[in-house]
């Protein structure tokens, strides 16, 4: 009997509204716990990771902020 293992999905981190593509040098295992096993990979960040995220998100609060109501409620939707 042969055992055919299918790929990880891969979670990474989501910055300034798409994917990271920057460098990911350490990964955890998700584990589904019905199966006790791994389901995907997930990235950890490093620091310079982080301060992007920081970076954009602040960028994005100081846009959000300048944005009317009607605005932020079309974009809510």
């Amino acid at each position: 009997m042969t055992t055919t293992q299918t790929p990880l999905a891969t979670i990474t981190h989501w910055i300034a509204g798409k994917p990271w593509d920057g460098a990911v040098s350490r990964w955890g295992d998700v584990y589904n716990p019905a199966r006790g096993a791994a389901s995907a990979r997930v990235a950890f960040a490093d620091t310079a990771t982080v301060d992007a995220a920081v970076a954009a998100a602040t960028a994005a609060a100081r846009s959000w902020g300048r944005a009317g109501p009607r605005c932020r409620r079309a974009l809510s939707r």
